[in-house]
């Protein structure tokens, strides 16, 4: 925990340190599988937050993911989601597994969460059959929950 509220609050604000960061992957790679889902997705918004890619960061993460999916909320994965989109990392088999998850639990969605994902989604240019009918059901989604968002989830759904 300790690791992620460091790159956390750095990236909240805004102190962009290279060689910090480049640490923070670096011992984080090793240790994911102790990271709680929320340790995980605050390290990698961080990383997002502060427009770094580290590759090798990213592939363990996404490893690590696939590992414990039941674990992660809706929140955990659309912000995971978000960050990979963000840095333009285009990992299809778990974006699709994410859409797996939040779509058996659409009904549940929060509108930050249905936001998050359609942005992700359209920004990773995820255009298959699977990432198609995940759309879909956000935006029906959507449409019925349309009071309960803010002005930043409506901008986001109707870009994507």
């Amino acid at each position: 925990q300790k690791i992620s509220n460091t790159a956390w609050a750095f990236s909240t604000i805004e102190v962009l340190d290279h060689v910090l960061f480049k640490t923070v992957a670096s011992h984080s790679i090793s240790k994911l599988p102790s990271f709680s889902p929320q340790d995980k997705a605050n390290t990698v918004w961080a990383f997002a937050k502060q427009d770094l890619l580290n590759q090798p960061f990213m592939d363990a993460l996404a490893v690590e993911s696939f590992r414990c999916i039941s674990e992660y909320t809706q929140q955990h994965i659309s912000n995971i989601s978000w960050a990979f989109a963000k840095l333009l990392v285009r990992n299809t088999s778990l974006l699709t597994a994410f859409a797996g998850k939040i779509h058996v639990e659409i009904e549940q969605a929060q509108a930050q969460t249905l936001s998050s994902m359609a942005w992700s989604f359209a920004r990773l240019a995820m255009r298959d059959t699977t990432s198609s009918a995940f759309l879909a059901s956000i935006s029906k989604a959507a449409q019925q929950r349309l009071p309960q968002f803010g002005a930043q989830e409506i901008a986001n759904t109707s870009w994507a």
